[in-house]
């Protein structure tokens, strides 16, 4: 039974209020249907005007249309979402307007004790098959084109397996968007700790330069060095803000010494400057396997491989509703 608090929206039924992200864009929580459990965000804008606003008709237009235009670009976004998982994207499931706000609904992922922070004790093996996926998903989104643009810890929710191993769900595609259609340099949103220096430098000088997916590869990079020994790639953190900004400006950036030369080589050639001469995610991805050949017995490795991308608890639907 609703209590005195829970509301429905679109056909959902919100029991709690929901709660406000840190950057205070949007609002999130559980909604019930179906008989099932999802994770629903309000976003806080843009604001689809009512018809009893009492903005001039001109205004009301101009918001419409900016509202239709945002719509329109992250439906297709998400749907492009949808074509690329592998079986580690949270995916959108609906995607709707609701009075003034307009609000997005996912799979609810169980909540888990694995800290990313932590993730640089587990065994070589197991960081390595978590390379694996990452690039693997990395690669289908990038076939569609897709630029997460805020790939970051707290946006890969981490589980634990049955067969003591643990896998990896890529959450969150609010700030993402298509190569073919880049956003205004003042939307580009994320973590800047993790952008890329073309990233940074469209935000910086606003010229119209190409951002592809390889800019997720740079922060891939930084998420490498981050997962194989527990810290950020060492650069001058008294000049530069991030890694993207130092390397943008041909600083020194030095890999750990206790992460192995093989992936070392690697982060080195994924946190190049030169978006052209920086490996795609499928590149990264196959240096990995060359790595797995040279390290690593294959015993089993496939299965483990397949068995972590595709956990059957964390299967869902796949499409908007």
């Amino acid at each position: 039974m609703a209590n005195m608090d829970s509301y429905e929206v679109n056909g959902y039924l919100i029991r709690e209020t929901l709660k406000a992200t840190d950057g205070g864009n949007c609002r999130w929580g559980y909604a019930e249907r179906y008989g099932k459990t999802f994770f629903i965000k309000e976003f806080l804008s843009p604001k689809y005007p009512d018809k009893d606003s009492k903005m001039s008709e001109r205004l009301k237009e101009q918001r419409i249309q900016k509202c239709n235009d945002w719509y329109d670009m992250h439906s297709q976004v998400y749907q492009a979402v949808i074509q690329s998982s592998g079986g580690n994207l949270v995916q959108p499931i609906d995607f709707f307007r609701s009075g003034s706000c307009f609000y997005l609904v996912t799979e609810k992922i169980d909540a888990t004790d694995i800290h990313f922070e932590n993730i640089y004790q587990r065994s070589a093996e197991q960081r390595h098959i978590l390379l694996k996926i990452l690039s693997y998903e990395l690669s289908r989104l990038a076939e569609h084109n897709v630029v997460h643009s805020d790939m970051k810890p707290d946006n890969l929710l981490l589980k634990d397996t049955v067969d003591g191993y643990f896998t990896v769900k890529i959450i969150d595609f609010d700030a993402s968007f298509l190569s073919t259609n880049l956003p205004p340099s003042d939307e580009l949103t994320g973590d800047q700790v993790y952008f890329s220096p073309e990233m940074i430098d469209y935000m910086v000088t606003d010229s119209m330069g190409a951002i592809t997916p390889k800019s997720d590869v740079f922060a891939l990079g930084i998420l490498f060095h981050q997962i194989l020994c527990g810290k950020l790639p060492e650069y001058d953190t008294e000049t530069y803000s991030c890694v993207g900004e130092a390397v943008r400006q041909e600083a020194k950036i030095k890999i750990d010494v206790q992460i192995l030369p093989e992936y070392s080589e690697l982060i080195q050639k994924m946190l190049v400057a030169d978006v052209e001469k920086r490996p795609t995610a499928l590149d990264v991805l196959q240096q990995l396997c060359w790595i797995e050949s040279t390290l690593f017995s294959t015993r089993n490795r496939r299965k483990r491989f397949r068995d972590a991308r595709t956990a059957d608890s964390w299967n869902r639907p796949n499409r908007l509703g």
